[in-house]
């Protein structure tokens, strides 16, 4: 059951997020529910989650992903942010980039798979 778990991750985080998603999830809430909705499906249709499993992993998407907490935990870890980005309208959001890039792509990804494993171990 790992393996489907880690393939609806990556299907629902990666392969059906689209690009707006990805620069407005963090800034926009709206943004943020239709990618934790969209990213919640492959969990309902391909390992067919209880409806309280697929609400915990829909909420703590929207929670992790709007928040960035994986920034936070880093910035715990003594690595704050080394770049930023600047959206079309001039908004200025803090962002890693170079091997910092990686090491939040995957403090990231651990915090969505563990939250998602306890989800369907708890509730199925």
């Amino acid at each position: 059951m790992i393996g489907w778990i880690l393939v609806c991750h990556l299907v629902g985080d990666y392969l059906l997020q689209t690009k707006k998603m990805a620069m407005y999830k963090v800034r926009d809430f709206i943004w943020t529910n239709i990618h934790a909705f969209v990213y919640t499906l492959p969990f309902i249709f391909w390992l067919r989650v209880s409806p309280q499993a697929a609400v915990t992993i829909y909420v703590t998407h929207i929670i992790i992903d709007r928040f960035s907490l994986a920034r936070y935990l880093m910035i715990a870890k003594g690595s704050p942010p080394n770049d930023v980005y600047v959206y079309d309208d001039g908004f200025k959001y803090p962002i890693y980039s170079g091997n910092l890039f990686l090491v939040y792509v995957v403090t990231d990804n651990t915090l969505h798979l563990l939250i998602n494993y306890f989800a369907i171990r708890l509730w199925g």
